[in-house]
Order: structure tokens, then sequence, then C-alpha cells
């Protein structure tokens, strides 16, 4: 994460917001006409200009972020280590965790620059227990970015538990530096230091 430019940052949330449509097409709930009036009124906001950020921040936590499951992601990105939180620590993680991945979001979507999207197929296991819907992002001026989202179905939703850009998992870039972290300050010390950062305190 630390390596992406916040152009490619706005690139995956826009990305994400577009891919939620195609995927909701095989959800039995059929948010499909939610999901897409949430995008349309998010980026006519952001052409247009008119969205500030505390209007961004609520769309994300609200439209946006309940299409990830952030408590697997929690537990994929710290994998053996998070087992030595306690439950409380472990709940104050996924908290913490989540309000960083809104901040990116927002943060991204407010320097929407108006890239487009192209899909490639979906492909899925033999099972179905997950998808990975395969998108490539245009940029005018500059190369085309592919971004992967992997997705299981959940009670009748597809959820998100990570995403790839450029073949680098999200989960996988975050889950080297949380490690060190809890190495060097424990379970309790990472959590201290999301929250710090998140309160604008780093």
């Amino acid at each position: 994460m630390k390596t992406m430019t916040r152009t490619v940052l706005g690139s995956v949330a826009v990305a994400f917001l577009t891919t939620v449509m195609a995927v909701s097409r095989a959800d039995a709930r059929d948010p499909q006409s939610i999901v897409k009036s949430t995008t349309d009124e998010v980026l006519q906001a952001l052409r247009e200009g008119g969205a500030d950020e505390q209007q961004v921040y609520s769309l994300v936590e609200q439209k946006v972020l309940p299409h990830f499951d952030f408590r697997k992601m929690s537990q994929w990105v710290l994998g053996k280590n998070w087992r030595q939180g306690s439950p409380e620590e472990q709940e104050r993680f996924v908290g913490e965790f989540q309000k960083l991945l809104v901040r990116t979001y927002s943060t991204a979507l407010m320097e929407y620059s108006g890239e487009t999207v192209t899909y490639l197929p979906t492909q899925a296991d033999g099972e179905g227990k997950i998808a990975v819907v395969k998108t490539q992002v245009v940029r005018s001026g500059g190369p085309t970015i592919p971004i992967d989202y992997r997705l299981y179905p959940a009670g009748g939703d597809w959820k998100v538990f990570d995403v790839a850009v450029d073949g680098v998992s999200l989960v996988a870039s975050y889950r080297t530096s949380f490690n060190e972290q809890i190495g060097a300050k424990g379970f309790s010390g990472l959590v201290d230091e999301l929250a710090a950062r998140n309160a604008g305190k780093r």
C-alpha cells in the first residue's frame, strides 16, 4: 500500500464501486439497483466537485464498505498473530483496520480523475466458494492497471476479502508491516498505533 500513488488508490476505489454492480447480478438479493444508485451518486458528486470530505466518508461507510468482510480480512492479514490478541483486542483491531480502509478509500475517491474501468471474465473455483473479479483501470497517459477482487458468498451476499493491484495483494501488503509492529510492540501496541493513526496523531 505504501508504494501506491493516490491516483492508483482512486482507481481502486472507483473500480470497486463499479465491480460490485457486476458481481451483484449473481447475488440472490439482487442489490444491483441499490449499488448502481450509490455509484452514480458518488461519481456524479466527484465529477461536479460538489462532494466534500465528510459526504464522501459517509457514502463509503454506508454504501461501499459493507461489501467487505473486515473480520476475515483482519484474520488473514495477521495470520497466526491473530491468536495473540484477546477477544477484546481482536475486536478493536477489526474496528481500527476498518477505519483505516474507510479513510484510504475516501481520500482516494476525493482525487478521482476520470479513469475508466474494463472487465475481464470472472474466475471462480469449481465449488463456487471464491470468485475473482478481474478488472483493468485505464488511465489517460499512463499504463493500464490490473485490479483483481477476491470475493466469497456469505449469507446470500458476495463479500470482498482481498484486493490485488498489479498483482500485489492488499492483505499481503499490510501483513508485513502489521506483523513487524506486533513483533516490536505486541498486539495491543499495533492496535494503539492504528488508533493513533486514525485519530490523526501519526
